[in-house]
């Protein structure tokens, strides 16, 4: 007589108990993906208003690098040829603005030297006869620019040129392998208001790149399949602790 090998009670539960874990992971995920191809949104959130490329060219052309722009903290001189008793040396105030004798507040933050020295000009030829300035930039305060998301050293990151988006993100790391390229958002506030632009950046193209702002944020956001990736190791696998997955052999000859 031979004993038929049979599988153990213990067996066919534990059995049981993976079929019942498969199936979990199987609907959650299925769920998760439904949600994430229609892009669902919880009632409290709001979309950002995004621009264009395009659109950020438009409201911030491009200079030419060898033109500084004024920011916040710089420290210029502003000379006047036949008025030398308005002469003034002026820190620029976080605001992004001066304050100048016989005048209201002057942005000077964004702009270069020279067209600030063009816009004082025009304000003082209401009350002088002739008014020709000039603005001497004496002190630099390093640019700060802020690079966050998908690339290896995020941060915050202090420069003394010009910099550009592709050139910033390279300086940091360059880009991690999970990095969505064609979704990149540079978030930018705006010299006369405290709420920031948004803008949408395609750098797969590096026509696309352009010149960052001081105090300009970067961002670069994780591509979907990576997206997809986190959630399952982070609310599948250890909250079920099952495992799943497919194996196969090959066969060597």
């Amino acid at each position: 007589m031979f004993k038929t090998k049979g599988k153990s009670p213990y067996q066919e539960k534990r059995r049981l108990v993976q079929g019942i874990g498969i199936n979990m992971k199987l609907n959650i995920l299925l769920c998760f993906s439904i949600l994430f191809i229609t892009g669902c949104a919880g009632p409290m959130m709001r979309p950002v208003k995004v621009y264009s490329l395009s659109q950020a060219k438009t409201a911030h052309p491009q200079m030419d690098k060898s033109q500084y722009i004024l920011q916040l903290g710089d420290e210029i001189e502003v000379k006047f040829y036949y008025q030398q008793d308005l002469n003034e040396y002026q820190a620029i105030r976080p605001d992004g603005k001066i304050s100048l004798q016989l005048s209201e507040d002057i942005q000077a933050a964004g702009v270069t030297a020279e067209a600030l020295a063009k816009t004082i000009t025009h304000k003082y030829r209401r009350i002088l006869r002739r008014p020709e300035t000039a603005v001497i930039v004496k002190k630099i305060v390093k640019a700060k620019i802020f690079i966050g998301g998908r690339v290896r050293n995020p941060g915050v990151m202090e420069v003394e040129s010009t910099l550009t988006a592709l050139q910033a993100i390279f300086q940091a790391g360059g880009f991690s392998d999970s990095a969505e390229l064609r979704e990149v958002l540079l978030i930018r506030r705006e010299n006369n208001t405290l709420k920031p632009q948004t803008y949408k950046l395609n750098l797969e193209e590096p026509n696309n790149d352009i010149l960052l702002h001081p105090y300009d944020i970067v961002y670069i956001p994780p591509s979907p399949i990576s997206q997809v990736n986190s959630f399952v190791e982070e609310y599948i696998n250890k909250l079920i602790p099952v495992s799943f997955g497919l194996t196969y052999q090959i066969n060597r000859f």
